[in-house]
């Protein structure tokens, strides 16, 4: 009789251990749940307020004209595109809203058409992302409407929200291009330079 009360208490011992372990694993788990949303939510808009006349968005230099450091309040006032592109990684396609880099180009009056003829056609964009000085290189024949008319955007929104934190405020988007390396995250410039011919 008194094994019986001792096995009774043990296995009673046992379920409540289990019982408090399972209680702990589900309210850890609720806890994730709450929190992977909220951090996955945070975003990074344009700058608003004061900074969005003071701190520079983006600038365009080098080879031009005309420099642009643009601000959130100079970048609202821009021209703007949608394209529909899908990312390396993307299921399926998304929508891009921004400003067509053919557009900044000629605002700093960068030549086009055929005034690319020559030295024009000598000439590349260089886009860099300030948080890894990531680079990456294209021909202003390649961007320019008369000749491969490529759809490269610098994007700040993505089915119609501001990109996330590791992306944005500002993302280049290269519709058609295969792989993403040149999907440049967290945009600061684009530096026009010139392309020294070989022997």
């Amino acid at each position: 009789m008194r094994l019986n009360k001792m096995a009774v208490r043990t296995r009673t011992r046992r379920e409540t251990r289990r019982a408090t372990a399972i209680r702990i694993l589900v309210s850890s788990l609720a806890a994730f749940l709450i929190f992977v949303p909220a951090y996955t939510a945070i975003a990074a808009p344009l700058p608003q307020g004061q900074a969005a006349t003071t701190q520079e968005l983006l600038a365009v230099t080098g080879e031009v004209k005309q420099e642009l450091h643009l601000t959130a309040a100079d970048w609202n006032g821009l021209p703007r595109t949608k394209i529909t592109a899908k990312g390396e990684h993307d299921p399926q396609p998304r929508v891009y809203e921004g400003v067509l880099v053919r557009d900044l180009l000629a605002k700093a009056g960068v030549p086009s058409g055929m005034e690319t003829h020559g030295h024009g056609m000598m000439l590349g964009v260089v886009a860099t992302a300030a948080a890894d000085n990531y680079h990456v290189l294209f021909s202003l024949g390649e961007i320019d409407s008369g000749f491969g008319n490529a759809q490269i955007l610098v994007a700040d929104r993505v089915d119609g929200q501001p990109f996330d934190a590791t992306h944005g405020p500002l993302r280049l988007i290269v519709a058609g291009d295969k792989f993403g390396a040149r999907w440049v995250r967290m945009l600061t410039s684009l530096t026009v330079v010139a392309v020294a011919a070989g022997n």
